[in-house]
């Protein structure tokens, strides 16, 4: 079963332990996949005891160590993109605990039509790597865009890997995280997202306490297909196969919306407007 995170134009899919094993799981941005294949790899033995979602824009997985010790991974899309991984080990027991950890990944760096099989074509790429107490990745598209993630990580770090070794005297806490950083250059660019917080205040009020939480319920999907472009709030669609603006879908959306949110009206004619096309091309 797949869990879904979304926020502003990025979104993430895993399992329900965090690993991103399947084909189309990973960490997205727009149109390009910037994390793929997740594993978790630890030197004892792990059951996973079960898993949780806060919102839209965060997940919990929780495990089991043997009988001494409890992990909490927790996944979250911070508010500038930021795909952060949190693990937080627990030593239960009376006895000190000595763990390996190993975070494996990889770093594609691929359009999202790649990722699909859209037209049956894979582009060869060289995605240059620099590692040190942090890492970054650097890929420059066909479409001249330049494209970047950076890791930042208490781990050590090498290619495709970051490990540590740790040792929980009784009782005691651990944290580990990983950051992954991505930067889409803008130079060139008509649209694109921008940095800026989402909060959707509820402004239907009701005396049933069901029919409050089915509007609370509704503004999280909403927050989760809301992108804050430089033209305003557009409502997105596709997640988890894309995350695309789509011309019938956001004026139908923006238009039932009107009475209670007008700007994303606002932002959904702004940006179409600036995006629609200009003459007939017959060969697309």
């Amino acid at each position: 079963m797949s869990v879904i995170l979304s926020y502003n134009g990025a979104f993430a899919v895993t399992r329900q332990n965090g690993n991103m094993k399947d084909n189309y799981d990973g960490f997205y941005i727009f149109d390009t996949r910037f994390l793929k294949g997740v594993k978790l790899k630890l030197d004892k033995d792990s059951i996973l005891v079960g898993s949780s979602q806060d919102g839209p824009r965060r997940a919990y997985s929780h495990f089991s160590i043997g009988d001494d010790v409890v992990l909490l991974r927790k996944r979250e899309i911070k508010d500038n993109w930021t795909y952060r991984e949190e693990l937080q080990f627990y030593n239960t027991s009376r006895r000190k605990i000595n763990l390996r950890v190993e975070y494996i990944f990889k770093v594609p760096i691929e359009d999202i039509f790649e990722v699909r099989k859209f037209g049956g074509q894979k582009i060869r790429r060289r995605i240059k790597s620099f590692l040190g107490e942090e890492g970054e990745y650097s890929y420059t598209g066909k479409d001249k865009i330049r494209r970047n993630l950076r890791i930042k990580t208490n781990m050590k770090i090498e290619k495709g890997l970051a490990f540590a070794e740790i040792t929980l005297e009784p009782l005691e806490k651990e944290i580990l995280y990983l950051e992954f950083i991505p930067q889409i250059s803008k130079e060139g660019l008509e649209v694109f997202l921008t940095e800026k917080p989402l909060v959707l205040p509820n402004v239907i009020s009701t005396n049933l306490t069901w029919l409050e939480m089915v509007f609370e319920r509704a503004i999280e999907d909403l927050t989760a297909l809301t992108a804050y472009t430089n033209y305003g709030m557009v409502p997105f669609a596709g997640i988890p196969y894309y995350a695309c603006p789509f011309g019938r879908d956001s004026i139908i959306t923006s238009w039932f919306l009107l009475p209670y949110y007008p700007q994303y009206a606002e932002g959904t004619l702004r940006f179409f407007a600036k995006i629609q096309g200009k003459k007939f091309n017959p060969v697309n």
